[in-house]
């Protein structure tokens, strides 16, 4: 059932969704998104990402990531960040020679 060009989402679908946006903002340290329930879907409020604070994949954000859960492959990485799988194996690659990790 659509509502006003929406699918309609239940509290699972809903909660799912929270949980994967809020962490998306949080690996790029973003400021805290505002979630808002309706009936039948959500509206989220995103904030800007500071050039300091979203040093993107290529920098920072991907090596705390790597520090933070140890053990995880490209492909888990590539899912958490929303990145290419190219592009962490590119940085991978970057933070392996500068000896940052032994990925």
């Amino acid at each position: 059932m659509k509502i006003s060009g929406l699918k309609k989402l239940s509290r699972h679908h809903h909660e799912r969704h929270e949980k994967r946006v809020r962490q998306i903002m949080m690996a790029f340290r973003a400021a805290e998104p505002v979630f808002e329930v309706f009936a039948h879907c959500f509206k989220v409020t995103l904030f800007p990402v500071n050039s300091e604070g979203n040093e993107d994949v290529n920098g920072g954000v991907m090596f705390e990531f790597i520090q933070n859960n140890p053990g995880k492959n490209t492909k888990q990485i590539q899912a958490q960040l929303n990145v290419p799988r190219r592009t962490v194996e590119r940085r991978l690659l970057e933070l392996k020679s500068q000896g940052k990790i032994n990925h």
